[in-house]
Parts: C-alpha cells; sequence; structure tokens
C-alpha cells in the first residue's frame, strides 16, 4: 500500500511540474469602435511560443475606417509583443502583419501596425486604439501616433502570468 502510496505521488508531482513548466503565452483580442477616426476594429492574437524574445504569432485583425471613401482591410497577425507600463500598470500590446485584403489598391502588399491598451477596467473604460499602416513589416512597442479611446467594445491583453 505504501509503495502505491509514493508512487501516486511521484505521479502527481511530475504533473503539476510538467503544468508549471510551460511557458506563459500572450494573448490579445478586442473589438470595438475608436473615438477619433470612428472607425471599427476585431482582431485576436496569440504568441506561438511564449518566448518574448521572438516575434512569431498567429491571429486576425479587420478594420473599417467608415469615411468617404470607406477604407477596410483585414490581416493576418505575425507579430505579438506584449507589456506592461511601468508608470500606470495598463498593459500595452502591439500587433502587426500583412495586408491581405483592402479596398484601396495602394494599401495592398503593405503591412498593418497596432498598438492598444488595456486598463483593466469594465467595459473597455480608458482602452486605446491605434492603427498604422506602413511598406515594410514593424513590430515594436514604439508609439505610433497619438492613442485613440475606444468608445465602444473592450480590449483584453494577457502577458501569460497569472493575476495577483
Amino acid at each position: 500500500m505504501k509503495k502505491v502510496l509514493a508512487a501516486l505521488l511521484l505521479t502527481l508531482s511530475g504533473v503539476a511540474g510538467a503544468a508549471s513548466d510551460q511557458a506563459a503565452v500572450d494573448i490579445a483580442k478586442g473589438n470595438g469602435k475608436d473615438t477619433d477616426q470612428f472607425g471599427t476594429f476585431n482582431f485576436t492574437a496569440i504568441d506561438l511560443d511564449g518566448d518574448p524574445s521572438t516575434v512569431g504569432a498567429k491571429g486576425h485583425v479587420s478594420y473599417e475606417f467608415p469615411i468617404v471613401p470607406t477604407f477596410y482591410f483585414k490581416g493576418t497577425v505575425t507579430c505579438l509583443q506584449v507589456a506592461t507600463d511601468p508608470v500606470s500598470g495598463q498593459r500595452v500590446a502591439t500587433l502587426s502583419g500583412p495586408i491581405e485584403k483592402t479596398n484601396v489598391p495602394e494599401a495592398e502588399g503593405s503591412f498593418f501596425f497596432i498598438r492598444v491598451t488595456d486598463t483593466g477596467l469594465p467595459n473597455g473604460e480608458g482602452d486605446t486604439f491605434t492603427v498604422s499602416t506602413f511598406q515594410a513589416p514593424i513590430c515594436s512597442q514604439a508609439q505610433p501616433e497619438l492613442p485613440s479611446q475606444i468608445r465602444e467594445g473592450d480590449i483584453l491583453i494577457s502577458d501569460g502570468t497569472p493575476p495577483a
């Protein structure tokens, strides 16, 4: 009986150890409307390997700017970086990738760059969304233009660490 109990405890401790050895995975997702550009956005991004030194990610983005003429694009997320602002404590994410579908021929073959913040407050209060397009891929924590607070929706960012 003691041998069975000892074997069971060793097995359980091995499973718990394996679960705690898994890498944290960054996630960013959101949808809504921004206040400055009146754009509608939807995105989901997940880090592929939990290693902050790599830029591999997967996900999707769609954005529509309804001012005449309407501009929209859809793209695939290939880069996601997540950090916590040391001053405000807000989570910040940048995500980027190629634009794959758009109604503006000049934007075909270019890349989107999105920077979002998550205040952690309910209903997206204080969350921000900024979108830019570039001719070359970019993925960094740089601040593109001035962020726009969202007026509808919510942004959720997780850096893979459990809440305190």
